[in-house]
């Protein structure tokens, strides 16, 4: 067989605008992923996605939206990345900051070793990193934490 003797058939990339997708666990919905535009490259199993927004659904809290200029998916897993500048917010009101963030599927938490900066209602925090465990909204910050108290 000639075909055979190629080897396996490489796709080339496919670039697709105007992206949704949504995540189930179950019969819940708990991801929903916009994009204007992905490259999805099947040899590396990866999309690069441009102008990306995600919200995750809290198990009690409510959503968790975050938002990047970039991102890379790993198609053969849920793990992914965003870049270029990350911002989000929690359902309670507290806003965060930082230069990327890796979401880690199987502990459901977006993690960054970034500098980290969240506005709460009256205090503002910084760190070196932080974890945001998204089942139950906890965030800690990593590492020369500071705080800076808002007067009201």
């Amino acid at each position: 067989m000639e075909g055979s003797a190629r080897g396996p058939v490489k796709i080339p990339p496919i670039t697709l605008e105007k992206i949704l997708f949504e995540g189930y666990h179950g019969d819940l919905q708990d991801l929903t992923v916009t994009a204007a535009t992905a490259t999805v490259d099947t040899n590396t199993q990866t999309a690069q996605l441009s102008d990306v927004a995600i919200g995750f659904a809290g198990d009690e809290s409510g959503r968790i939206q975050i938002a990047a200029p970039t991102g890379v998916f790993q198609l053969d897993g849920d793990d992914f990345t965003l870049s270029g500048g990350v911002s989000g917010s929690t359902a309670e009101g507290e806003q965060f900051t930082t230069a990327s963030v890796k979401y880690i599927a199987k502990r459901r938490v977006l993690h960054s070793d970034d500098p980290v900066k969240i506005v709460r209602s009256n205090v503002d925090l910084s760190g070196k990193g932080m974890e945001l465990e998204l089942a139950h909204q906890k965030l800690r910050l990593l590492g020369n934490v500071r705080a800076k108290v808002k007067p009201e």
